[in-house]
């Protein structure tokens, strides 16, 4: 009779501790990155539609919790209900922020009104605009997690801010492309029309197919942006939406009007972003300078030679970067050197100026620098741009689509 007890109660012990166990996981994976429900607004039970968590004004982010309010301060508002999470809110500009796996991409439904924004890291990268709602509206963004949290900041639009509720899924893991894409990040050195990239971007399955069986390439450059203003527009959060494992992201020429010390920091931050959703990445130097205006003394007239590559802070931190990479990070791929090789391929093709069709070395360095319309550009004349791309036969330094082969080729 003992044995028979003890047995019945080894076994309801067993079922009770079954069940705490399965209890235990049903509610900590609501929590985690699956499947998170938020229901802002009133705290009490009945405010909170069933399988939501609620967010109220006293709701503080902890690592613990794994969820809450960072930053402002909100009201409580709308019409209390245990089955609708969309209608009561918390009104007020404030930050919320949840725990994330690093390396997914979300989906992120919420329902709100005034400007959303997303993605602070710092100062300069400060987060860029999700959407913009006078009235309460339901939207759905999809969020790539280049950290361990998202935030979500809500800002008064000429009308108060509110949130009602948010529904985070994690989606379903990318699978790599048949073809991998090479994504470039610059700025009109690149972008505009007739620089290298939107060539590139043009010609890479007529002019270029020896690169066009490595990757497709996608020119992701826009004029006027340095890695703040870039950041902040969305354009890499574009950029990233559009990744997938072993992909490539290629950066190093962005414009640096108005960037202050960080841009070191937000340089690395673009590398790690793309490296955490599975891409590989490279950098670049940037073109040279046009031997015009005030930057004519890169252009030596009594040897017909160019020494026009770029010697400021900023392509000194990218060449610092690029041997940091080289040395500690197996997704870094490789260097394209632009700017010291654009100065040996266009002395070499000044060198052969008979062979070319000119008269003197003078008047084959003039039709280079004649491209230029000012320093950054050179779309007046192709063949800056073509020697740039291209390269010269005689000249030892490859040029970019030379060097972009040799290292995808390399790392297939």
């Amino acid at each position: 009779m003992k044995t028979k007890v003890a047995q019945f109660l080894t076994l309801l012990c067993a079922v009770v501790l079954a069940g705490c166990s399965t209890t235990k996981h049903t509610q900590s994976a609501g929590l985690k990155d699956d499947l998170m429900k938020f229901d802002f607004g009133y705290a009490d039970a009945k405010s909170v539609a069933e399988g939501f968590t609620a967010v109220s004004t006293a709701t503080a982010y902890t690592d613990d919790s794994r969820f809450g309010i960072v930053t402002g301060s909100a009201s409580e508002g709308g019409v209390a209900s245990a089955t609708d999470a969309g209608t009561d809110y918390l009104e007020g500009a404030i930050q919320f922020d949840f725990k994330v796996q690093k390396g997914s991409f979300y989906t992120v439904e919420i329902t709100y009104q005034g400007v959303l924004r997303s993605g602070y890291v710092n100062g300069d990268l400060n987060g860029y605009q999700l959407g913009n709602h006078a009235e309460m509206a339901t939207e759905s963004y999809t969020i790539p997690a280049t950290l361990d949290k998202i935030d979500l900041r809500i800002a008064d639009a000429g009308s108060p801010a509110r949130i009602a509720k948010i529904v985070v899924t994690r989606q379903e893991p990318r699978k790599k492309r048949e073809k991998r894409v090479l994504h470039h990040i610059g700025d009109s050195t690149s972008a505009n029309n007739g620089a290298w990239g939107y060539r590139l971007a043009r010609e890479i399955g007529t002019n270029y197919p020896e690169l066009a069986a490595l990757c497709d390439f996608d020119n992701a450059g826009a004029g006027g942006r340095n890695l703040s203003t870039y950041y902040q527009q969305g354009r890499l959060y574009n950029v990233l939406c559009n990744v997938y494992p072993g992909d490539i992201v290629m950066l190093g020429n962005n414009g640096t009007n108005g960037m202050g010390n960080s841009f070191e920091e937000d340089l690395n931050y673009y590398l790690d972003a793309a490296e955490a959703l599975g891409a590989k990445v490279m950098l670049n130097s940037y073109t040279p300078h046009g031997a015009v205006a005030n930057h004519t003394a890169g252009y030596k007239a009594e040897t017909h030679t160019f020494d026009s590559y770029r010697r400021d802070r900023y392509e000194t931190v990218v060449r610092k970067v690029a041997e940091e990479r080289k040395q500690n990070d197996s997704n870094y791929l490789g260097f394209v050197e632009i700017g010291m090789n654009a100065d040996a391929i266009f002395n070499a093709y000044v060198n052969d100026y008979a062979a070319n069709g000119y008269e003197s070395a003078e008047a084959a360095a003039q039709a280079i620098i004649n491209c230029f319309s000012d320093h950054n550009h050179y779309s007046k004349d192709p063949l800056a741009g073509t020697l740039m791309l291209n390269g010269y036969a005689k000249a030892a330094e490859p040029g970019i689509v030379a060097q972009l082969v040799a290292i995808l080729s390399a790392n297939k």
